[in-house]
């Protein structure tokens, strides 16, 4: 895997499978995290909506995949937000986790989880790595 390949919104939402606009609402609430190319000339500094393009690592391309699995699965933007910094902090993208209310990750279901989602992170891994 090329862990250098930085990509932009659109690239992302082809990859990943989410729509532009679902990417934009998480990157303005901060449930994403992104660099900002230079703004086209003639247009302000990186600003929203100033022609500035949103570059992803592929650390970032990996949370996004996962985010999207959490998401469909049902889970809230305030748990989105508090799920993906916990991920983002992981080292390793393998197995399975489970994630509590709360935006909590498990290495795996414990005894007595009874409420929240379970997320395949070699799933998400694997978006990114198809690409490479």
């Amino acid at each position: 895997m090329n862990d250098g390949m930085v990509i932009r919104t659109e690239q992302l939402s082809a990859r990943v499978g989410v729509s532009y606009r679902r990417l934009d609402r998480w990157c303005r609430m901060g449930v994403l995290r992104f660099s900002t190319e230079k703004p086209r000339a003639g247009r302000p500094g990186p600003m929203p909506g100033s022609g500035s393009r949103r570059l992803f690592s592929p650390q970032e391309q990996r949370v996004t995949a996962f985010v999207l699995r959490l998401s469909d699965l049902g889970a809230d933007t305030a748990v989105l937000w508090v799920a993906a910094g916990n991920v983002r902090a992981r080292q390793s993208w393998h197995g399975f986790v489970a994630v509590t209310p709360d935006g909590a990750l498990h290495d795996q279901p414990y005894a007595g989880f009874e409420a929240g989602w379970v997320v395949d992170l070699a799933a998400c891994d694997a978006v990114v790595a198809r690409a490479a």
